[in-house]
């Protein structure tokens, strides 16, 4: 996170970790019953929604017990997540309800980081968005579907893809750290 274009770094160094924000979950659409546990321990959590971990460890399970039939039944589930975006990028119905799934999480998040920051864009990045262009239009499509309607000040907010997304956070801190040590004389 980026603010007055600094990184927000905070009282202890990790600050702007937002991967640990709780959303309200339950108001995601198709997966009733679902209990989204984080490595943190949270449940709930952007991370235990929306990362390769929660395909394997919640959502995959969630949907194969609906699906068993599906060519992803049966075998190994961690093999299976790798998968998933693959199959979803092609139109499999029950992988895009996975990314469906990641996608308005995220819908539900960038609403309260609108409504506590009033921000000029919002990003995504990471492995869901390394995708064709089609599928990258679909996803963005399915998060402001899962947004709450904003403001009308807040409606027009861009999402933009950043490319290379899972390094975004690591380049981010690289460059902020080289900046740093340039204004200290380093």
């Amino acid at each position: 996170m980026i603010t007055g274009g600094e990184v927000v770094t905070g009282r202890n160094g990790f600050g702007g970790e937002l991967g640990h924000v709780l959303i309200p979950y339950q108001q995601i659409p198709d997966i009733e019953g679902l209990v989204p546990g984080c490595n943190c321990g949270r449940t709930g959590d952007l991370e235990s929604l929306c990362s390769l971990t929660a395909i394997r460890r919640t959502l995959l399970p969630h949907f194969l017990a609906r699906h068993p039939g599906h060519e992803l039944a049966g075998g190994d589930v961690a093999e299976a997540a790798k998968r998933v975006r693959g199959l979803a990028e092609r139109g499999d119905e029950m992988c895009r309800r996975v990314f469906r799934v990641q996608a308005r999480a995220l819908g539900l998040f960038f609403d309260e980081m609108i409504n506590v920051f009033d921000p000029d864009a919002l990003l995504v990045g990471g492995g869901a968005v390394e995708t064709a262009e089609e599928f990258r239009r679909w996803f963005v499509d399915e998060i402001r579907a899962g947004m709450p309607t904003q403001r009308e000040e807040q409606a027009g907010i861009p999402i933009h893809v950043i490319s290379d997304g899972d390094t975004a956070g690591a380049r981010g801190a690289a460059l902020d750290a080289a900046r740093v040590a340039r204004e200290q004389g380093l």
